[in-house]
Parts: structure tokens; C-alpha cells; sequence
């Protein structure tokens, strides 16, 4: 009686943190697509990417809370998986000597390397663009050029292509992040479990494109500082 009583507490305690996991994970892909409909703007000119972030920064209480928000969900976020992998790994300690990932996508057999790229991009992302304590030799940070600053950054060769790449690590995170949220949530149905992965696919594809074509747009010549 005690030992089910033991395993039922395990159970509920997993499935409260992959629910925090979950719901980190989805306050902050929330935050990605928002992110990423401001720095569209970009494609709209210097005068429009500037206004844009001008009028954000007019509201410091507003804006200092949803940092906030984000920094408590993503030290949840890290918290909760390094703390599923670790009981993970306890309750295998002997590795199988025969591995199959028949239903284990690529992504989630890799996301416990593309969480940790994803981390470092944010840190540098956060150091290059909202702090301008790493900007590429020989480039100042403006802070009243939002626009300059992040063409002129992109027109170096290694900075570009280093968020392209950080990207792809991000789509393959996302897909299986948005995928997992409704199998954690309990929205699992084995008719529509295709479907929900193409959904998350697309949508992790979505965000990809979407930051990627800045970069790419500097490189092309489409954005010129």
C-alpha cells in the first residue's frame, strides 16, 4: 500500500513538472511570435523599427514586468527540465544495451542540446542587441538606432550566419516543445497526433523564417543600414 501510495506522489509530481515545463515553455513561444512581429518591422524602414521600439520603452513599468515575467518563466523553464532529466536518469541508472527511437522524434531525442544552444543564443542576443555590450569589433552600439544596430551587425559575416544557425536549433526545440505542450495538457488523441505535429512543425518552422529572413535580408542587400 505504501509503495503505491509512494509511486502515486511520483506520478503527480512528474506530471506537475512537466506541466510547469509546458506551460514556461509556452508563455515564452508566445513571447517569440510577438518578438517576432516587432522585429518584422524591420522590413518597414528605419524610421518605423525605431518608432516601434521607442513607444515600447515610453512604458518602463510595462516593460520591466514582462521581463520580469520572462526571466521567472524561463528560470522555471530550466529549472523543471534539468530536474525531469535528473529523476529521468535515477530511475534508469543502467543505460539499455539496446536503444530503439521508433517513436521518439528527432527533436526530442535532441532537445537536451538545442535547449543549452538556445540558452546561449538568448544570453548573447540579450548582450548584443538590448545591453550593446557585444557588438562586432568595430561597432558602436546606438541607442537611439535600434534599426542601425542590428543591420550593421548583421552585415558581418560570422554574426549573421551565427543567428541562422542558433535559429535552426530554436525551430527544432520549438517543435517538439509546442508538440509535447498538448500531449502534457493532456490534448492527445492518436487520430489527430499527426496533425498536431505537422501544427507544431509549422509553427516552430513559422518563427524560424521568420528571424532567419532578417539576416538573410542584410545579407542579400534588401536592408541597408
Amino acid at each position: 500500500m505504501q509503495a503505491v501510495s509512494l509511486r502515486a506522489r511520483s506520478l503527480s509530481t512528474s506530471l506537475f513538472l512537466k506541466t510547469l515545463l509546458a506551460l514556461s515553455g509556452a508563455g515564452w513561444f508566445f513571447f517569440l511570435l510577438n518578438h517576432l512581429y516587432s522585429n518584422l518591422h524591420l522590413f518597414l524602414g528605419r524610421d518605423a523599427f525605431n518608432g516601434y521600439y521607442d513607444a515600447l520603452k515610453e512604458s518602463p513599468a510595462m516593460l520591466w514586468g514582462i521581463r520580469g515575467v520572462l526571466i521567472a518563466g524561463i528560470v522555471v523553464h530550466v529549472g523543471t527540465s534539468i530536474v525531469i532529466t535528473r529523476r529521468s536518469l535515477e530511475s534508469r541508472p543502467q543505460r539499455y544495451h539496446v536503444k530503439k527511437d521508433v517513436v521518439t522524434t528527432y527533436a526530442a531525442r535532441t532537445m537536451r542540446w538545442t535547449g543549452p544552444i538556445v540558452g546561449l543564443y538568448l544570453v548573447y542576443h540579450i548582450l548584443h542587441l538590448t545591453v550593446g555590450a557585444a557588438m562586432p569589433a568595430g561597432l558602436a552600439h546606438d541607442p537611439h538606432d535600434y534599426y542601425g544596430n542590428v543591420v550593421r551587425s548583421f552585415q558581418v559575416p560570422w554574426v549573421a550566419a551565427f543567428y541562422v544557425v542558433a535559429n535552426g536549433a530554436l525551430t527544432v526545440h520549438l517543435a517538439h516543445g509546442v508538440s509535447s505542450l498538448f500531449q502534457t495538457l493532456g490534448l492527445v488523441d492518436p487520430q489527430v497526433d499527426k496533425t498536431r505535429n505537422v501544427v507544431a512543425i509549422a509553427l516552430a518552422a513559422l518563427v524560424c523564417v521568420g528571424f532567419a529572413s532578417m539576416p538573410i535580408a542584410v545579407w542579400a542587400g534588401v536592408l541597408v543600414p
